[in-house]
């Protein structure tokens, strides 16, 4: 993936800021002893919605969003007040 996003950690995910970076996933991708487990990107991508907060996101996808600006800002203090709960 190229740039910032809610899955770069996942397992079998590349983050390429740099040519070096696309070199190196690259030659990861390509090994031999480079496996994808989408099992295992599956229980990552299970455990982490968890945390997501459903909102209007900036730029470009406001115009395409379903989500109202109240919706969203509800979203965000609902999803806040259940972070800092688990955090007690």
């Amino acid at each position: 993936m190229f740039g910032r996003t809610w899955y770069e950690l996942a397992p079998g995910a590349f983050r390429v800021r740099n040519s070096t970076d696309l070199v190196e996933a690259y030659n990861k991708i390509s090994s031999d002893s480079f496996i994808c487990d989408p099992d295992k990107f599956d229980q990552y991508i299970k455990k982490l919605s968890n945390y997501f907060v459903w909102g209007l996101h900036s730029g470009s996808y406001m115009l395409v969003s379903k989500r109202g600006h109240e919706e969203s800002v509800q979203n965000i203090v609902l999803g806040l007040a259940r972070f800092l709960e688990r955090m007690r």
